[in-house]
């Protein structure tokens, strides 16, 4: 009987053991994950907006994209002080009379620029997805916006990001609030897309760039 009882006490011994070095192993690899610095290499946008009789595609005239971002080989680890601008040269007021409200109240106002800045972030990482909440500028006003970033991890250890931003018409104040349900569904879609590199394989590039050499000529 007893040696009954040792040999059961050894069995569970034994399997939580083996549990506890599961556990172990376990979060020592998500511990000990290298996490890496990595930087906006490349970035373009586009915005268009729906309107009642045709949609709004303004040409851009300027546009910003910034950022602090951590990564390990599987996904993002934080994004931090994210943010992008841009400004819009011109509406088509001949066809789209929302995109001209649109840019005729952007006049108005003195500012022609939208702007995201980044507030709050939930990082999916099993989705590869970011969730950001923040400040849309626009119309000289403030509004609160979420934004979410897919992304994908590159053979090439590159990270490739894309997003889009929505502005719905109703909440600038653009759209008469007599008609506001009539146009409810009217928004502006920024489009966003950047890739992400290393910190350091970029100084690493730059260190084996070959040096140039001053070559003179004597009579």
């Amino acid at each position: 009987m007893k040696k009954l009882i040792k040999l059961a006490i050894s069995k569970i011994l034994i399997s939580l053991l083996a549990t506890c070095t599961c556990l172990f192993l376990f979060s020592s690899t998500k511990l000990f994950a290298q996490e890496e610095a990595y930087q906006i290499q490349s970035s373009k946008l586009s915005i268009e907006g729906s309107g009642k009789l045709k949609d709004w595609k303004p040409e851009i005239e300027n546009f910003g994209c910034t950022g602090k971002f951590s990564a390990h080989e599987k996904g993002l680890d934080s994004i931090s002080n994210f943010s992008f601008s841009l400004s819009v040269n011109e509406a088509d007021h001949k066809q789209d009379k929302v995109g001209s409200d649109i840019y005729q109240a952007m006049l108005s106002s003195g500012n022609n620029k939208i702007a995201f800045s980044q507030k709050n972030l939930m990082i999916l990482p099993i989705l590869k997805v970011a969730q950001l909440n923040g400040e849309v500028q626009m119309l000289n006003g403030l509004h609160y916006a979420p934004m979410s970033l897919q992304y994908v991890m590159e053979k090439d250890q590159s990270i490739t990001v894309k997003g889009t931003q929505v502005i719905w018409l109703y909440e600038l104040g653009v759209v008469p609030k007599d008609i506001k349900d009539y146009h409810a569904k009217d928004k502006i879609s920024i489009n966003i897309e950047f890739t992400l590199t290393k910190i350091s394989a970029v100084i690493a590039k730059s260190q084996d760039a070959p040096m140039e050499k001053e070559i003179r000529f004597s009579n």
